[in-house]
């Protein structure tokens, strides 16, 4: 059955439902072999090294510590599906894809991408931390000194984010980055069953609906999870050998789509693409299904909703049709990794209408960056930086590095976050998108 192919601006849409379940993923502890940063700059002599090269120079100025690496295997089979060459493999993790470090597009072009996995070093967060707040506070200035010489009033301050007063808990988090990463076993059967090896790392936890549509090739699930006396949706992100091309075209994406939802802005727009995978597949009648089930089973509690990269675009969506289908009291998003959905204006109004949310995001992670804030896109809050930082301080490396976990600001584009380790407002690397809290967004023999 040919897939559907949606017109005009959201035909970038198409090259989403190429993106499957299993993908494969490497991290700086315990991951597969790891090339330095020197070779896999100079070694690939037929790709495009030059966002290794860059990543280099980076080490050179301090910024980024030599634990650095270029993950060799998985992250590298993300790259690889570009379709350029790549150096050659000397290992991976079971189950997962084995290519090399460095790849290049069909065409020769591309904004530069790499599977290298972010240490940076302490002085070195400092600085892009500094420099991104800098370069906010000296764009007020200048928004201000225009204002002055065209006689007008200053701009007015953007409008303050509902003040959730709900503080970030670490151990819950980890635990639903846990049962993301769940979303990416391929076996449904196992899933459904809670018999998953991932699934022994969520105990109790009572599935209510496993559910795949192969036409667009998009997953989930949905559940109860007893210990939380929580509602749970979690949707599958990105398959790692079609990401790199996903993240690459939504660097032109552009907003163009209104929200159909009662009081939303008139201002208010989201990429089509979006819209289109959300309500044209099956996944908004079958997850508005099983949630009116867990809804009438579970009427107390609160509801979360999850996703990791693509995932993440389809749980703001989701949140927003449950707010409007349903409206629980306590609704809440996590989402890793996840590109802007919409336009400031979306995620003020999203931002507005959850009970809590929290935005990881991942050293240099590429997804984040995409589509671009100069394209009209911008972030919903609150951000969570997940950063690897060399404990060294200039001594011997010890070998493993230690995580940061840097609470942003409310305005859902912190310029010291993520944003300040983005070259000009795009980040590249395709390993730091792999890993989050420890969990591994992506299927393998371990699953």
């Amino acid at each position: 059955m040919p897939r559907p192919r949606p017109r005009g601006l959201a035909s970038l849409v198409a090259l989403l439902l190429a993106l499957g379940g299993s993908s494969g993923a490497a991290h700086l502890r315990g991951g597969p072999p790891r090339a330095t940063l020197r070779d896999a700059a100079g070694d690939v002599a037929a790709a495009d090294a030059a966002a290794a090269r860059a990543a280099l120079a980076l080490v050179d100025a301090g910024v980024l510590s030599p634990l650095s690496r270029a993950v060799e295997g998985p992250a590298g089979g993300a790259l690889r599906g570009r379709g350029g060459s790549s150096s050659s493999s000397t290992g991976g993790i079971a189950g997962a894809p084995s290519a090399g470090v460095i790849s290049s597009s069909d065409s020769g072009g591309g904004g530069g991408v790499d599977a290298i996995a972010t240490v940076f070093t302490e002085e070195g967060l400092e600085a892009l931390r500094a420099r991104g707040a800098a370069a906010a506070a000296s764009a007020l200035r200048e928004a201000a000194a225009a204002a002055d010489l065209a006689a007008a009033p200053p701009p007015p301050p953007p409008p303050a984010r509902a003040d959730r007063g709900v503080p970030f808990d670490p151990a819950r988090a980890r635990l639903l980055a846990t049962l993301q990463s769940i979303a990416y076993c391929s076996d449904p059967d196992a899933v459904a069953d809670w018999t998953c090896t991932r699934c022994a790392s969520v105990p109790g936890f009572i599935p209510r609906v496993v559910h795949f549509d192969a036409a667009w090739d998009l997953s989930g699930f949905a559940g109860y999870l007893p210990s939380l006396d929580a509602k749970v949706v979690v949707f599958r992100g990105t398959d790692s050998s079609s990401l790199t091309n996903w993240a690459e075209n939504m660097r032109a994406w552009r907003t163009d789509a209104a929200y159909p939802m009662p009081g939303a802005p008139r201002a208010m727009r989201i990429h089509s693409g979006f819209m289109v995978m959300w309500n044209a597949s099956s996944m908004a009648a079958t997850f508005k299904d099983a949630y009116a089930r867990l809804l009438a089973a579970h009427p107390r509690g609160p509801t979360f909703v999850l996703g990791h990269s693509m995932g993440g675009a389809l749980a703001h969506l989701a949140a927003m049709d449950l707010r409007l289908a349903f409206d629980p009291p306590d609704l809440r998003v996590y989402t890793f990794g996840a590109p802007r959905v919409g336009n400031a204006a979306f995620s003020q109004f999203f931002d507005a209408h959850v009970a809590e949310a929290w935005r990881f995001t991942h050293g240099r992670d590429i997804v984040p960056s995409v589509p671009p804030t100069m394209l009209g896109f911008h972030h919903s809050s609150r951000e969570v930086w997940l950063v690897d930082v060399d404990p060294s301080k200039g001594g011997p490396p010890p070998g493993a590095p230690d995580e940061r976990v840097i609470i942003c600001d409310d305005s859902g584009e912190d310029p010291s976050c993520h944003n300040s380790a983005c070259t000009l407002g795009l980040c590249t690397s395709v390993a730091d998108h792999l890993t989050y809290l420890d969990a591994h967004m992506y299927a393998g023999t371990e699953c």
